[in-house]
């Protein structure tokens, strides 16, 4: 699972770019995408950016939508495997094992908390929804307090609520 969400997201950026595609806003529907959010930090860094800066340029034009209101949909990874793929790529961001672990976790600190995919997106997209009012507060609920830095402040984006395929007639 983890390969084919590195190929999503990772490999994703890097199509768009080979084909000429540079998007005004990048749209993570559910995290399973979430590792775009490093590919384009990753080429920011080249361009002698920092992590914190190029994060925080990604930011602004991110966005996420949660679909899934069970925890057991959001894909977590053990932190060895998230090792086993990423030690090399993550020094390539500028960060060690530690640092990088702390963008997949709700607590950052929480060292037995697994990596997980919705967090990194929370932590990536200045704009985040739900797709309808209650899947909204449903997930204000979930995600609530996973805030935009790793410190123990309120968030400065909370999750929306949008209504997503609206179909007039019914």
């Amino acid at each position: 699972r983890v390969q084919q969400e590195i190929i999503l997201g990772i490999g994703g950026v890097r199509a768009l770019k080979a084909m000429g595609y540079t998007p005004a806003a990048w749209h993570l529907n559910e995290g399973h995408a979430a590792f775009v959010v490093l590919q384009r930090i990753r080429d920011l860094i080249e361009n002698a950016a920092t992590f914190d800066a190029a994060l925080e340029e990604i930011r602004a034009t991110t966005m996420f939508t949660t679909h899934t209101p069970v925890s057991a949909g959001h894909d977590a990874f053990p932190e060895g495997l998230v090792e086993a793929y990423f030690n090399g790529y993550r020094q390539q961001l500028g960060l060690n094992h530690e640092e990088f672990m702390q963008r997949g976790r709700r607590e950052p600190t929480s060292t037995w908390e697994r990596f997980s995919m919705t967090v990194l997106a929370l932590r990536s997209a200045a704009r985040r929804n739900g797709v309808s009012q209650l899947h909204g507060t449903v997930s204000r609920a979930m995600w609530g307090g996973v805030g935009l830095t790793l410190q123990d402040a309120p968030p400065v984006a909370e999750m929306d609520a949008i209504t997503n395929g609206v179909h007039t007639a019914t």
